[in-house]
């Protein structure tokens, strides 16, 4: 892509939307850095959200290309970018499990989902990665 041509950036959010004690915050560290080592990313790696101030927030941010208008993206990109959600959604899916979290998502500050003890919600599911691979499919 040439400078020209690049698309706007969007920012996928996903965060612990519970009360956690410092052993969660490190766990969900953990999983950020380990998702980070998994693959080579197309923009770049999730990285850390770690704010402790009066409102604690722990989780990462993946910045993503926008493909809307739709079309204005390569299909192969919005792909990698697509098995990037899913690696994120599926490693966050077993630290939900396996500490029992809330974890939400949000694209631009938009709600997008959530998991919950390990299942994930139908908008999750349904509508963020169904629709996008559903999108992708049309191409």
């Amino acid at each position: 892509m040439n400078q020209e041509n690049i698309p706007p950036v969007q920012e996928l959010v996903f965060f612990v939307a519970q009360d956690f004690d410092d052993e969660t915050r490190r766990s969900v560290m953990e999983c950020v850095r380990n998702m980070a080592n998994q693959r080579n990313w197309v923009i770049g790696a999730p990285e850390i959200i770690n704010e402790s101030s009066e409102t604690p927030l722990v989780g990462g941010i993946l910045r993503i290309f926008s493909a809307i208008p739709r079309g204005s993206l390569s299909v192969d990109i919005d792909r990698k970018h697509l098995e990037e959600v899913k690696l994120i959604v599926e490693s966050l899916r077993r630290l939900s499990f396996e500490h029992m979290l809330a974890i939400e998502f949000e694209l631009d500050g938009e709600f997008v989902g959530s998991i919950e003890d390990g299942n994930l919600d139908k908008s999750l599911q349904e509508g963020l990665i169904g629709e996008w691979e559903r999108s992708i499919d049309k191409k």
